[in-house]
């Protein structure tokens, strides 16, 4: 028999990504069924819909744990990390679930754009309303459901600015810049549910130059566009791995930096082959 008490607490979070999945699928009828003009101003109310979930979740718990006085003194400490996954993470992943969309409008991708589209945003509202729940406690396990998220919006982020920069005038150097700080401030987010170090900030931003580089050579059109943000999308996988045994204090052996190294290699041997 269900639990009751389980039902109350996934219903919401489950009915906002079925109404955000179902709004992502009125934009792909925009784009194949119109002219696209209305795809932007319908992208940005659907955004509304986004905004209002985190915010009400928000503005609900905090109200009902108002009198609580530990609770709110839990709430102070981890405000930052409150904004970083409550807020831009969220925002991040519906801009690139957007780009990604209007850029490859597949008919043999729309089931898979609206199946990663619900997937990810249930599992995000349903893990924000597990944190409020407990009064603003962080499960361990937590983490792999926003790593999840900052790979696969790794991938969108990187596919959509490549077909940015083949479609528009855009200048190459300025999505670099863009791409950059998208990079930073995901591996920011993967390391600050821990405090953050100067040796992890020195990773987050060295990763995340290291892979725009990878970006700027391909502006050129090296690579096909899926291609290298895969590419990508691995070696951030890479990067958050290794960050986070750190951050559970364990010890990353010589074999396991080794066996990263080893992935760059041969992916990078993917893209030479590729150019050649």
């Amino acid at each position: 028999m269900i639990d009751k008490h389980l039902v109350k607490i996934t219903l919401r979070p489950f009915l906002y990504a079925l109404f955000i999945s179902i709004g992502f699928f009125g934009l792909i009828l925009t784009l194949e069924f119109s002219d696209g003009r209305s795809f932007i101003p319908m992208s940005v109310i659907l955004y509304v819909l986004v905004a209002f979930e985190l915010y009400s979740t928000a503005n609900h718990y905090h109200i009902f744990h108002k009198k609580n006085t530990d609770a709110v003194y839990e709430f102070e400490d981890h405000r930052i990390i409150q904004y970083a996954h409550h807020a831009i993470l969220p925002t991040m992943l519906y801009i690139g679930l957007v780009l990604f969309l209007f850029y490859h409008n597949e008919p043999s991708l729309y089931f898979l754009i609206l199946l990663t589209t619900f997937v990810l945003f249930f599992i995000l509202f349903e893990n924000i309303h597990s944190f409020y729940k407990h009064k603003f406690s962080l499960n361990k396990s937590t983490h792999y459901i926003y790593d999840i998220v900052t790979i696969v919006l790794t991938f969108l982020s990187s596919a959509g600015l490549l077909e940015l920069n083949s479609n528009t005038s855009a200048k190459t150097s300025s999505l670099f810049i863009v791409f950059i700080s998208i990079l930073v401030i995901l591996n920011l987010l993967t390391i600050s549910r821990h405090l953050i170090t100067k040796s992890t900030f020195i990773g987050a931003i060295v990763t995340s130059i290291m892979l725009g580089v990878i970006f700027y050579l391909n502006t050129f059109g090296f690579v096909s566009t899926l291609l290298l943000a895969f590419i990508v999308a691995v070696i951030e996988y890479g990067f958050i791995s290794v960050i986070n045994e750190l951050l559970d204090g364990k010890d990353v052996s010589k074999e396991e930096i080794l066996e990263y190294l080893i992935l760059v290699m041969l992916l990078t041997s993917l893209v030479l082959l590729n150019i050649s």
